[in-house]
């Protein structure tokens, strides 16, 4: 079926409520393909998106494969104590001819406005496009952190961790009590994995025709190589990539996906051994001078930004470590986070789910 002939029509979701398409949702960046350099992939460039209105409230349609990752993560998340309020939450889901249309709130970057906006598009294709202060950025690395430690506590890893999976709201951004200022969206590579209680860490392991979509410049390198085991820690590294990025207002990047493709099949082709496969995996995510000369964010790189303020050096260049043993769980860097801004005197705190019985519809708090 065509899903643009939906468009004018109504149509009913699983709830039973009905919902009026009124038109085709275009991201915005794809209206800008000619000043983007590399247009960021906002619920994805071939999405099937609309726009709906449901008595008089405008919702987003997108279209999802059946059995997708997506799906499975909203089945599983809604079973936790508290959704997060930085997550864009799934309303309902309509099926027509074999298709499926997710039914998301429609986040607009301004009030009145019939477009969202990422963070990656108000950082780098909006002519008046947002440089955040360093105090900035520790506010919003925190709030990501926060929702990471939500995630992982709940046994989930979000895998394409990027800022063009992160909707902002321009009316809101100042830092009040209640305002939500940003929303997680775009769950379609989120795995749901096991604690390993031993070590407090979500593991996911693979299975055959697994397929991740992930995002160069931001994935981790045991991403890349198709490791047999994905921890939590995977989003640890997309977490470093994002802060030096803001720090440093520098979102080039050099990796090539022919070439890395090339210099990673001698470490991934199936004709090996399954064992020795995953030693030849393990030595290249020792190996931080391969990853580096391949174009990927490594400690040094932190270490040695300008732009780094000296209190984030370190922390940031552990996010970064190749080996995803040597990068710090969440909730470590949530402690180290809290500590940091405690001496800057930054107005936020998380309050650690993890050592701590605090529980509510937020995790965090302004101390402004």
């Amino acid at each position: 079926m065509d899903l643009e002939k939906l468009i004018g029509a109504e149509v009913t979701g699983n709830s039973g409520r009905s919902y009026n398409v009124t038109s085709k949702y275009v991201p915005i960046h794809m209206m800008m393909l000619e000043k983007a350099e590399k247009p960021s992939a906002l619920l994805g460039e071939k999405a099937n998106l609309f726009h709906a209105d449901i008595n008089g409230r405008t919702v987003l349609l997108k279209e999802v494969i059946d059995g997708s990752a997506e799906l499975e993560f909203f089945e599983h998340i809604n079973q936790a104590e508290f959704l997060h309020e930085n997550m864009i939450p799934l309303e309902d889901v309509i099926e027509i001819q074999g298709k499926k249309l997710a039914v998301f709130p429609f986040i607009s970057y301004e009030e009145g406005l019939d477009f969202s906006l990422n963070m990656d598009e108000a950082t780098r294709y909006l002519e008046d496009n947002i440089r955040m202060s360093n105090t900035e950025v520790m506010v919003f690395s925190t709030l990501i952190l926060d929702f990471l430690d939500y995630l992982h506590q709940n046994n989930a890893i979000y895998v394409d961790l990027k800022p063009g999976n992160i909707l902002v709201h321009l009316s809101n951004l100042n830092l009040t009590q209640d305002s939500v200022f940003f929303n997680f969206f775009d769950f379609d590579s989120t795995l749901i994995g096991e604690r390993d209680e031993e070590k407090d860490i979500v593991v996911y392991k693979r299975k055959f025709g697994d397929r991740f979509r992930t995002t160069l410049g931001y994935a981790a390198p045991e991403i890349i190589v198709s490791s047999n085991e994905i921890t939590e820690n995977a989003d640890i590294y997309s977490f470093g990539c994002m802060m030096y990025r803001w720090f440093t207002d520098d979102y080039s990047y050099n990796i090539k996906a022919n070439s890395l493709a090339y210099a990673i099949r001698p470490y991934t082709e199936s004709g090996q051994i399954i064992s020795k496969q995953e030693i030849a995996k393990q030595e290249l995510l020792e190996d931080t001078s391969f990853w580096k000369k391949q174009g990927f964010l490594v400690p040094e790189d932190a270490l040695k930004a300008d732009d780094i303020p000296w209190y984030m050096k370190k922390l940031i260049a552990s996010c970064l470590e190749i080996n995803p043993v040597n990068r710090p769980i969440s909730s470590k860097l949530v402690n180290n986070f809290n500590r940091i801004n405690k001496i800057l005197k930054v107005p936020i705190h998380l309050r650690n789910k993890r050592d701590s019985a605090v529980v509510g519809l937020s995790q965090y708090h302004y101390l402004m």
